[in-house]
């Protein structure tokens, strides 16, 4: 039995979501494993820690409107780095306190703009996590495409409080739409929004949540106008630009997002990944209408296409990347001697040249040999 996206957001209580967004998801799946934010989130909600502010959201620490935030480069697979970052601490519980707080509200939102879907669009969400121990490495896990390091691990005997998690797949719950929205489709469309998080304006939350002539005439003192200001003071009262890193800022960012698929579900088939699209269509000019449409909407909350990373290809096409197919020729067998290993890398880093040195080959053969046994020349010489 499949979950429908609102049914997702329905499943998580706001003081779960505080839990997840606070105690599990202030640092980025990507930065290295020396931080954890279990015990702040544990400090957040002992009453005794922190004076109210005189705000009427109870349980708000008081701080500066503006706060600053540290910033970690992360090497994508096109070699370019994406900036991540850490916010400050008591911003970004203020933010996450003030999300849960309207979390009714939120979902509310959500559910009116994905109720009569097909099927979740959006693939990368805010979802309950099913319960499952912990395995980290001095405090959270590090995912660094597809591999966790664990070479110092410890299992702890309570469930997964995440709400948010860029690799979580789960059979039970989740369709398989491609299948379905292929048949009769001739091309399939790839878009990216360019930089989105940075191009977010926090204003245009409010047009996101109830409209935008709504959004205008209703500036201060409503819920909306609320998550905007904790939205900017994580970022140093700038409207322009949300942070990458947290998880309170993917529900952010799907506030826009899911506003946007609202006005195109309807007439094309198409996946979202954050703000990867990939749409099914007959005919090509079906593939521009899209393209046209699709920045039409964006541009409605100030977003714009990546041109450099839209293409327009003809199907049928392959399920796998040709790399990963020419790899697992190489893959068979548990044990690899010298020869072995200095053979299979040489054919990776030939593979990531061909590729347009996309490191995600070489992120995928370092996972491979990660779990093969190696004799010791063969081990000294992959580390």
């Amino acid at each position: 039995m499949t979950t429908s996206y609102s049914e997702h957001m329905k499943g998580i209580t706001k003081e779960r979501l505080l839990e997840g967004l606070v105690g599990y998801g202030l640092f980025s799946e990507k930065l290295p494993p020396f931080l954890t934010s279990e015990d702040f989130y544990d400090f957040c909600m002992d009453g005794d820690n922190h004076p109210k502010s005189s705000n009427s959201n109870s349980g708000l620490f008081k701080n500066k409107h503006v706060s600053e935030y540290v910033q970690y480069a992360n090497m994508r697979n096109i070699n370019v780095p994406r900036l991540l970052a850490v916010p400050e601490p008591i911003a970004y519980f203020n933010l996450c306190h003030c999300l849960s707080q309207y979390w009714p509200e939120l979902t509310d939102c959500f559910e009116s703009k994905t109720k009569n879907d097909d099927f979740k669009i959006s693939r990368i969400h805010i979802r309950r996590i099913k319960e499952s121990k912990i395995i980290f490495s001095l405090g959270s896990s590090y995912d660094s495409s597809g591999v966790t390091w664990s070479w110092v691990k410890k299992v702890v005997n309570r469930p997964v409080s995440k709400v948010f998690s860029m690799n979580y797949k789960n059979l039970s719950e989740d369709d398989n739409p491609i299948p379905k929205i292929k048949i009769k489709s001739r091309f399939v469309v790839h878009a990216d929004v360019s930089n989105c998080f940075g191009s977010i304006y926090t204003h245009a939350l409010s047009w996101a949540l109830i409209g935008k002539n709504q959004g205008k005439i209703q500036r201060n003192g409503y819920w909306h106008n609320e998550i905007d200001t904790y939205t900017m003071n994580v970022n140093k009262g700038e409207t322009h630009g949300i942070l990458i890193g947290g998880h309170a800022f993917n529900i952010i960012s799907e506030i826009i997002l899911v506003a946007v698929d609202e006005k195109l579900k309807d007439r094309y088939k198409y996946i979202r990944n954050i703000d990867d699209y990939e749409c099914f269509v007959e005919d090509y000019q079906n593939a521009e209408n899209f393209l046209i449409d699709l920045e039409a909407e964006l541009r409605v909350y100030g977003l714009t296409l990546n041109h450099k990373k839209t293409e327009i290809s003809e199907l049928p096409m392959t399920h796998e990347s040709d790399w990963i197919r020419e790899l697992r020729y190489f893959e068979e067998g548990d044990y690899f001697d010298y020869k072995e290993t200095v053979h299979f890398l040489d054919f990776a880093i030939a593979l990531m040249k061909k590729n347009d040195g996309n490191s995600a080959v070489l992120n995928y053969a370092i996972q491979v040999l990660s779990d093969k046994n190696k004799s010791i020349s063969a081990t000294e010489y992959f580390l």
